[in-house]
């Protein structure tokens, strides 16, 4: 059945209401982003955003589980690297490289985390996507740390996940005065051979 223009042009403007949204979103937060501005951006009429999303909430949320899917990648493509060799400590390295790589590449996401956090954290808890990938960290902690407990786990999924983005969220406001460049190339290297090897000191010495 050949898709008829109007359905060809209705998902195009929700595809460019989502990515103006998400724009806006992420340089703006919720507050300060208005329907109207998303509209006008997009250069569509005022209602038509409203007409595919229903709400500014809602489409705020299919902002977040659209850039959260993209987070859902992470442990799969390290699963994919790790093939026949599933050590914990290959699997720290390519978890820590993966990670630490799509935080670089995804600052958008970043940022809709933090304008989240920052102004209605309640908005993530019907977000499939962000835990989905929150579950497949846990797992992947579990797979490293085979012996801990539950709460162990949970412990060191917040470890990893916050040792791996705190520079991003916060570099610029410490990095000058440690004399880093958090955004630099040099730097991410840097960050995540240090990660590793705290991850892998660490586990080693609980498995003593």
């Amino acid at each position: 059945m050949t898709e008829s223009p109007k359905s060809r042009n209705a998902e195009y403007s929700k595809q460019t209401i989502l990515a103006v949204a998400t724009l806006l979103f992420s340089q703006h937060g919720f507050e300060a982003t208005t329907m109207q501005m998303i509209a006008e951006a997009a250069s569509l009429a005022q209602g038509t955003p409203s007409y595919f999303f229903k709400s500014k909430e809602k489409l705020f949320q299919a902002v977040l589980e659209h850039e959260s899917q993209k987070a859902t990648l992470v442990v799969p493509q390290v699963l994919e690297k790790l093939g026949q060799n599933p050590n914990p400590e290959t699997f720290i390295s390519l978890l820590v490289d993966t990670y630490l790589d799509f935080l670089e590449a995804n600052p958008t996401f970043l940022r809709l985390i933090q304008w989240t956090a920052l102004e209605h954290p309640k908005f993530i808890q019907h977000v499939q996507n962000h835990w989905q990938s929150i579950l497949q960290a846990s797992q992947a902690a579990r797979m490293v740390w085979i012996s801990a407990s539950q709460e162990d786990i949970k412990q060191l999924t917040l470890t990893v996940i916050g040792m791996c983005s705190f520079h991003f969220f916060f570099g610029q406001v410490i990095g000058q005065h440690l004399d880093i460049q958090a955004n630099s190339a040099n730097f991410l290297q840097q960050r995540k051979n240090h990660i590793k090897q705290f991850l892998l000191a660490a586990l080693k010495g609980i498995s003593q």
